[in-house]
């Protein structure tokens, strides 16, 4: 199988640097961490409580994914995705971007919990376009992203 180079990027160095369309595609991973608990309103997946601790979320981008990036990251923003009503509440602490496609994307997820023993704690959240368990992860203990991962 290929291996997928997960890149941790200076943010903002790297997003700015993201100007050629046909490069500004593929995976992400946004790094968060909880401080506390809480019990929030997720859109049409309800009332939901979070434990205090490091979470991973899963996207992909098939054209425009430094502006998907800025957007999640934004919190004052209109809540359209599932991570616009989390985001508030957690503090980024990295982004970790790979190459690959939307059908990578529940493969990616599959490999981080594998590699971290992160579970899913939420079924769907994320995952509103397809059939997998959702696209949040939250990891058992604070450690750093994974620095390869075989997809």
């Amino acid at each position: 199988m290929d291996y997928i180079q997960g890149v941790r990027c200076n943010l903002e160095k790297e997003l700015r640097h993201m100007a050629d369309p046909q490069k500004d595609s593929g995976l992400y991973v946004i790094w968060m961490m909880l401080s506390m608990s809480a019990r929030l309103q997720i859109g049409a997946l309800g009332e939901l409580d979070f434990t205090p601790g490091t979470y991973a979320y899963v996207g992909t981008a098939q054209r425009g994914r430094s502006a998907r990036i800025r957007r999640h990251l934004a919190v004052d923003k209109p809540r359209r995705w599932h991570m616009d009503y989390l985001r508030p509440y957690v503090t980024v602490e990295g982004i970790t971007l790979y190459d690959g496609h939307r059908e990578d994307e529940c493969r990616l997820v599959k490999q981080i919990m594998a590699a971290t023993g992160a579970k899913r704690d939420h079924p769907g959240f994320g995952a509103s376009d397809c059939r997998c368990g959702g696209h949040l992860l939250f990891l058992p203990r604070t450690l750093h992203e994974p620095e390869n991962l075989e997809l």
